[in-house]
């Protein structure tokens, strides 16, 4: 986020979003309900928040901009 000149009260509104998160897996089915044991997130955003999409692209748009880098043999690394 710094990388984007984020920085301030937004920025631990961000970093607090993103840190020190829990979540486990539950799985439905008919006949039971099974669930795994919670486990600390350390990287990635929430999966369903409103959130996550904006927080997808600056990723994506790094991984695009290590790609496009070329050596000089104009071979991308």
């Amino acid at each position: 986020m710094k990388f984007y000149s984020i920085t301030g009260t937004f920025y631990s509104l961000i970093k607090s979003y993103l840190e020190d998160r829990d979540q486990r897996v539950k799985l439905v089915n008919i006949d039971y309900i099974a669930c795994s044991s919670w486990g600390i997130v350390k990287h990635g955003v929430p999966q369903g928040s409103v959130l996550g999409p904006l927080l997808f692209l600056p990723c994506i748009y790094n991984i695009m901009k290590i790609t496009s880098t070329k050596d000089n043999n104009n071979n991308s690394k």
